[in-house]
């Protein structure tokens, strides 16, 4: 039995892109188009006395450049797939919390909060997936 088909590695590295991709956005809306990100998901312009969102931002390029790694790397060091789905669980509770407590929240902003947690799960189930079958084979994790 072989570990991977090719099908599931092509997945693994195009997830990976996507994500990094993805997260590397999220960043630059936050720091450099912050009206950009408020007017989407609470319907306000700009006010953010605190900087919660350059501060979100900033874990969000952090995602992206584990990501990154992990895409240049996974093959060779499987454990990547861990660090990578353990990041992405990690904002389960934060957009869930996010979602309960901001007074104001476009559609769009709801539906993201909601459905995001839900599409890390799976990611992560996915990765976590493959990292175990990979090391249930014999690989080298």
């Amino acid at each position: 039995m072989t570990t991977l088909d090719r099908g599931h590695r092509t997945l693994i590295s195009a997830l990976l892109v996507v994500l990094a991709v993805w997260d590397f956005a999220l960043w630059v809306v936050a720091f450099f188009y912050p009206d950009l990100w408020m007017g989407q998901v609470h319907g306000q312009t700009m006010d953010d006395p605190m900087g919660l969102l350059p501060r979100t931002g900033a874990m969000w390029l952090a995602f992206a450049i584990f990501q990154f790694v992990a895409f240049l790397q996974w093959r060779r060091a499987p454990f990547w797939l861990c660090l990578v789905a353990g990041m992405r669980l990690s904002e389960l509770l934060a957009d869930w919390t996010y979602l309960a407590f901001a007074e104001v929240l476009t559609t769009t902003g709801r539906i993201s909060l909601a459905l995001t947690p839900v599409a890390n799960i799976a990611i992560s189930g996915f990765f976590l997936w493959a990292y175990f079958r990979l090391r249930d084979e014999g690989v080298h994790v």
